[in-house]
């Protein structure tokens, strides 16, 4: 009995040493939390690169439009081609003067009562073409738009004599007239004044016939010239001629825009017509 109780107390000895040893070897103890290893810091991303702000452009400035005229100026180049051929000495039809002296006195009352700022050539033609001087102080070789200037001005009387003074001889040198018209608004001579002020070149012709042939200009090259000059109104009166005749067809052709083409045998009515033809 006694040894069967000392083999009970050497087992538990020798299981005291013996498991210990295990469960350490195994790496756990069941008297001992195990400590808790510390976190492994995530190592934070850098920053993104900041993102570039885009500066748009700043928009060029619009050009202001073009200011309008004050309602008493005009803002039209007018060459005013007159018909000076030996058949504007002919009367019309219960008239008491001349074709002639009708459009005289139709272009005089233009002259006195044209807005300021017109600038105007008076241009006449029968066999030969002349352009007549705009002032006293204007070469004779060099004629160019000067504007028409106040009631009275020194212009307006010039162009007052100018046209009082013209006279009928020979032929009719229609088409080299028109042609060289529009050809001076191609050239050189041709300028605009500064400024923020749109010009309308025009081109009045008043005549009572058909080209006659004095020049190697023709229909055609008229017509070819007036497509070059795209900008240029041509306005046409044919003034003593009868309606939808050959003569107001051909001379009908020569106008752009087509409803410019005018027929009359009035002078009262030839004065309105040609007041009409400058743009405010």
């Amino acid at each position: 009995m006694l040894f069967d109780r000392w083999k009970y107390y050497f087992l538990l000895f020798l299981l005291g040493l013996w498991l210990p040893g295990m469960l350490n070897a195994q790496g756990t103890s069941f008297f001992r939390v195990p400590k808790k290893k510390p976190p492994i810091e995530k190592e934070e991303a850098p920053p993104p690169p900041p993102t570039p702000v885009r500066v748009a452009p700043k928009p060029k400035p619009t050009p202001p439009p073009p200011k309008p005229p004050p309602a008493d100026r005009s803002v039209s180049d007018v060459i005013f081609l007159l018909d000076t051929s030996g058949s504007m000495d002919a009367f019309l039809p219960g008239q008491k003067q001349s074709k002639l002296k009708s459009a005289q006195e139709a272009l005089d009352f233009f002259a006195q009562k044209m807005l300021q700022g017109t600038r105007f050539q008076l241009w006449s033609f029968n066999a030969r073409l002349t352009q007549h001087p705009n002032s006293p102080a204007a070469k004779s070789k060099q004629i160019i738009f000067e504007e028409i200037g106040p009631s009275g001005s020194v212009v307006r009387k010039h162009l007052r004599q100018q046209i009082a003074g013209l006279e009928t001889r020979g032929g009719t040198n229609l088409y080299q007239a028109i042609f060289e018209a529009l050809r001076y608004f191609q050239s050189p001579s041709y300028q605009v004044p500064e400024g923020n002020v749109k010009r309308f070149p025009v081109v009045v012709l008043l005549a009572d016939g058909q080209d006659d042939g004095y020049s190697a200009i023709n229909r055609s090259q008229v017509l070819q010239k007036r497509k070059q000059v795209e900008e240029v109104e041509v306005k046409v009166i044919g003034f003593g001629i009868t309606p939808n005749s050959e003569t107001h067809r051909q001379l009908c052709e020569l106008a752009r825009p087509a409803a410019d083409c005018l027929v009359t045998s009035s002078p009262t009515e030839l004065q309105t017509l040609i007041r009409s033809f400058t743009r405010s």
